[in-house]
């Protein structure tokens, strides 16, 4: 059985457990901060001709109600890809608070705290840019709000680091080489890409 991380819930993964059925499926990395926050040290090559550049930490994890083993794997492609896509989150998050900064500035709402708060948050709510991007609000009427913002380069750093091209693989094929089970959770993606 080959799932992904969208799917998980103790209950489901009971189900699996109690058959005969060997399983490979990822976990949610936000969940096992201390996996993440394994040193780049502890990384070694998948299989370098299967899987040109991945590597991986093979160990053991608690989640979903079993301990089994776990493939954390970091991929340099993946990694670019989320680097990318963060930037352009974290540039459109900047912008929409430049805007709402220079409108308090004029003193151009009629919104009360609470409401511009609200907006603050909508803006800074995708994935990982409230971990970089600080806001201060100050005033109590609308005429006297004032916003202030940082992006801390520190702190994207560390966010690249711990998080970027990382994806945890929970599996009970205790026995199978690394890259396969590498192998079986990709053929997800390859199957559905089928349909």
């Amino acid at each position: 059985v080959i799932y992904d991380a969208g799917q998980n819930s103790a209950a489901n993964h009971a189900v699996i457990e109690d058959t005969t059925m060997g399983f490979v499926g990822s976990l949610p990395p936000s969940e096992h901060p201390d996996l993440l926050a394994l040193p780049a040290t502890r990384y070694a090559a998948v299989n370098a001709e299967r899987y040109p550049g991945l590597t991986c930490v093979d160990t053991r994890v608690s989640a979903l109600g079993v301990t089994r083993r776990a493939v954390l794997t970091h991929s340099p492609t993946l990694h670019a890809a989320q680097t990318r896509g963060f930037t352009q989150t974290l540039s459109k998050a900047r912008r929409k608070l430049i805007d709402l900064q220079a409108t308090l500035a004029r003193g151009g709402t009629r919104r009360g705290r609470a409401a511009v708060q609200a907006e603050i948050d909508k803006i800074t709510r995708p994935r990982w840019v409230r971990q970089v991007i600080t806001t201060t609000l100050t005033g109590d009427t609308p005429a006297e709000l004032r916003l202030t913002f940082r992006v801390d380069a520190r702190a994207r750093a560390k966010l690249e680091n711990t998080q970027f091209g990382k994806r945890i693989l929970f599996t009970g094929h205790d026995d199978w080489p690394t890259a396969d089970v590498v192998a079986g959770y990709r053929s997800q993606s390859e199957v559905e890409a089928g349909f």
